[in-house]
């Protein structure tokens, strides 16, 4: 068989083989940038050939190399003889050097995990959870009696799975961008926990959101008019009592505007006028549920009462004391009195017997506790004026000391200021008030046309405390025969 094929190649066959042995081998071919020493085998050029120039055309050395699929052409029919490639070829020895590279070790270098490595698995941010109104006194505290949450932040095409018990369980819930209060069950402390898992199926990291919800309105508050009292005064404080921690209380006068009320205690002077007034009192907890309302009756009276300013006074009948002339024009009150700023005491347990200048107090309080002051400065004065005395304005008799003249006209001698006077003559024995200083002869009772006549005149005075001085008498003799005449002192 094999002489057969050798046979039928012929002598192009043998052309074939001689050029398939000539061919470089794929297989020993270097890599690129290894360059064989000079062929020195190359045959030389005959004299008798012309020397074949480079075809333009033709391929560079080592851009068309022959390969098993594709030999050289055959140029025994040309002619011409073959030209051999000055350049470095693929064609290696038979027993390449260990030390040279081949080309399946100039691969370049695997990267790390090689190949096969899974991509990295996506994993979806946690949403943003806020509650979707937090009610009360702030919108920050995380009390609330709305227990609506807004979720965002969501991929598109993600779902959403929620827990309540702390991460135990979860609980798919769609694509929602709001969870309904309904899932919140009662009142009380939540803890929320929410994952999106995306449309691949990844599960995100989770959120959290605690809150307390509180739907349950505050109980209404209450007060009580003070003890004793039949209506509120200017000076009284309602406390209002059964206010939870933190609620903001209100009330409202007589049907009027809500108006907030910063402390637990309402001053009676909001109500601005006597008679009976409509209170009404409600709180609102820090979840913003409001209270039901605390309609209370008051009777105010804010009116002090009225001192008459005889409260305090000196009376002629108790001289050099003090007495109660008009207390107030209330039937029910009480009175106080104090000294020189002292402690406030009954009328009756005052002691004014010691002489001297004193700053009196008096306090009438109402029955609804109004108070009104009224003071004076008053002196106690128990010591009875000095006795007076009588002399002649005009003495024309003989002697300066004999009291006979005829001019009566009197002098009084040691009033004191303030003080008042009375007089009396020996024939009516009245008690005539004294003027200024002096006593004229024309209130003596004497007769002009008459002879020496007796005048007995009677002085006495009384001090500004209402104190008596003793009762003074002299006898004149009065002698028309002298003449008349009025000297003023």
């Amino acid at each position: 068989m094999l002489a057969a094929g050798l046979g039928l190649l012929g002598i192009g066959g043998a052309a074939g083989l001689a050029g398939a042995s000539s061919a470089p081998s794929l297989a020993a071919s270097k890599p690129i940038g290894v360059i064989d020493p000079p062929n020195t085998d190359h045959p030389k050029s005959d004299p008798l050939v012309p020397e074949q120039k480079p075809d333009p055309g033709a391929s560079k050395p080592g851009a068309d190399q022959p390969s098993a699929d594709h030999p050289p052409p055959d140029q025994s029919h040309t002619g011409q003889p073959q030209q051999q490639d000055p350049g470095p070829t693929n064609a290696g020895p038979s027993n390449p050097d260990p030390a040279q590279p081949t080309g399946t070790d100039h691969q370049p270098p695997a990267q790390p995990g090689g190949t096969d490595q899974p991509p990295p698995v996506h994993v979806p941010v946690a949403p943003t959870l806020a509650l979707a109104s937090d009610t009360g006194v702030s919108a920050q505290d995380h009390i609330t009696s709305s227990g609506s949450v807004n979720v965002s932040g969501l991929e598109a095409g993600a779902t959403i799975e929620i827990s309540l018990d702390g991460g135990k369980t979860w609980t798919p819930h769609g694509g929602d961008a709001q969870l309904p209060e309904a899932l919140f069950g009662a009142d009380g402390a939540k803890h929320l926990q929410v994952r999106q898992v995306d449309a691949q199926g990844h599960e995100g990291a989770v959120a959290d959101l605690s809150f307390q919800l509180d739907r349950t309105a505050p109980d209404a508050p209450h007060w009580a008019m003070p003890a004793g009292k039949p209506a509120l005064g200017a000076a009284d404080v309602v406390a209002v009592q059964g206010i939870e921690d933190g609620a903001l209380l209100a009330y409202r006068i007589d049907g009027r505007e809500w108006a907030p009320l910063d402390s637990h205690q309402l001053p009676a002077t909001v109500f601005n006028s006597d008679g009976a007034h409509a209170l009404a009192l409600r709180q609102t907890d820090l979840a913003g549920n409001v209270g039901q309302a605390a309609e209370i009756p008051v009777a105010v009276d804010l009116t002090p009462p009225r001192i008459s300013p005889d409260a305090i006074a000196i009376g002629t009948e108790y001289p050099g004391n003090w007495r109660n002339a008009s207390r107030s024009t209330n039937a029910d009150f009480s009175l106080d009195y104090r000294v020189n700023g002292g402690e406030w005491k009954s009328p009756g347990s005052l002691d004014l017997s010691q002489e001297g200048h004193y700053r009196l107090e008096v306090r009438d309080t109402d029955a609804a506790g109004n108070q009104s002051t009224l003071a004076r400065e008053l002196t106690i004065d128990n010591t009875p004026p000095a006795k007076l005395s009588l002399e002649l304005t005009n003495d024309n008799g003989s002697s300066r000391t004999d009291k006979i003249s005829g001019d009566l006209n009197l002098k009084v001698v040691g009033l004191e200021p303030g003080a008042t006077w009375t007089f009396s003559n020996g024939i009516s024995h009245i008690a005539n008030v004294g003027s200024g200083d002096s006593i004229p002869m024309s209130a003596l009772g004497l007769d002009p046309s008459g002879g020496q006549q007796l005048s007995r005149v009677g002085v006495e005075q009384r001090d500004e405390a209402g104190n008596l001085g003793p009762h003074t008498v002299v006898d004149f003799i009065y002698d028309p025969s002298l003449g008349t005449g009025v000297f003023h002192v």
